[in-house]
């Protein structure tokens, strides 16, 4: 029972941890490109589909392994306290450790799906039509209005 409740308070102790310091990025890598001079911008339908779930929620996160020690935990000692062996409240604790994780990743999905940006991406950009504002010279810039989202 001791070793149950260990668990579930090192989830505990993750999880609040993760929620405080933002433990959504531990074991994740960062890529920072610097910019070069000379750009060359072309518009190709799917440019940046791929960047749209490169952050989101991953069921092996530090939130999602949290709530399964809790669950598992708490079911090991709920259950060796009703009596269950050793074999039982573990069975029990990964049963309630997994249902435990997969809501709350449910729950973490949906969350990230709510979420709204003002950045506009190329692939926003592709079929849209636009005004022109300022006369556009051979070899020049001017100015274009565009109304994307």
């Amino acid at each position: 029972m001791v070793l149950f409740g260990t668990i579930a308070s090192v989830g505990v102790l993750l999880l609040l941890i993760s929620a405080l310091f933002g433990g959504h990025h531990i074991g994740h890598d960062h890529d920072f490109h610097g910019h070069e001079g000379g750009h060359d911008h072309e518009l190709h339908h799917g440019d940046a589909s791929h960047h749209l779930d490169e952050h989101a929620p991953s069921p092996f996160s530090t939130q999602v392994i949290s709530l399964f020690l809790v669950g598992f935990g708490a079911a090991g000692v709920i259950a060796s306290n009703g009596g269950f062996g050793t074999i039982g409240s573990c069975a029990l604790g990964v049963l309630a450790g997994l249902c435990t994780g997969a809501l709350g990743f449910r729950f973490i999905k949906f969350l990230w799906g709510q979420q709204a940006s003002s950045t506009v991406s190329t692939e926003d950009l592709v079929g849209k039509s636009g005004t022109v504002i300022t006369t556009i010279p051979f070899s020049g810039i001017g100015e274009i209005s565009l109304t994307v989202k």
